[in-house]
């Protein structure tokens, strides 16, 4: 749960971003902004990353199912 948490914190973080009044922003305010947008987004790749679904599985709940657990599990 504290992923999805995460995830929805950098989601609001970034939207807040693309709020700001970009007109009265200098240079370096300007990359400054841009970078943090980078960064949020990275996060969130990385995040998603950890939620990767199951190719055996249809189901919302399921993550990963009990054969690619078996073989995520031989390959350790």
């Amino acid at each position: 749960m504290f992923k999805i948490k995460e995830l929805f914190n950098l989601i609001t973080g970034l939207w807040a971003d693309t709020e700001a009044e970009l007109s009265s922003l200098s240079r370096e305010d300007l990359i400054r902004l841009i970078n943090n947008i980078s960064n949020k987004v990275d996060g969130m790749v990385d995040i998603m990353n950890d939620f990767s679904v199951c190719s055996h599985c249809d189901g919302d709940r399921i993550s990963i199912c009990e054969p690619c657990l078996d073989d995520m599990e031989e390959n350790n």
